[in-house]
């Protein structure tokens, strides 16, 4: 891909450490951002459970370097996988967001179980 002005690239696996380095090295020590936008998702095994802890990680993963990066009344949309712990995660968020809604895009198959959290209103706990 051709460079865009005013945009920089990380290619990196967003559960090292040093990919979230590289990320908060670019936002910068002091500043906060308005908007965390993930619609990452982790590697899929097809073990219900197994995906569901892996979505479930890297969810939180993006949560706390969202309670980390965002203004106050910031927002956050996270893909996540449909599974057993999805309501846990969403009670979570409850906590950090003033409302949070669950979508399932119009272009998402009808069987599968991707979703998106739709996180508004940031409380800086």
């Amino acid at each position: 891909m051709r460079p865009v002005k005013g945009v920089s690239f990380i290619q990196g696996d967003f559960t090292l450490q040093s990919t979230k380095t590289q990320i908060s090295s670019l936002i910068g020590e002091k500043r906060k951002v308005g908007l965390v936008l993930s619609d990452m998702a982790p590697n899929i095994s097809g073990n219900r459970v197994v995906d569901d802890t892996r979505s479930m990680d890297l969810c939180s993963s993006v949560l706390d370097f969202s309670k980390n990066h965002l203004d106050q009344d910031g927002n956050l949309v996270m893909k996540y996988f449909m599974g057993e712990s999805a309501p846990i995660l969403k009670k979570n968020l409850q906590l950090h967001f003033s409302k949070v809604i669950s979508e399932k895009p119009k272009s998402s198959r009808k069987e599968s179980a991707e979703q998106y959290y739709v996180c508004l209103g940031y409380k800086k706990i």
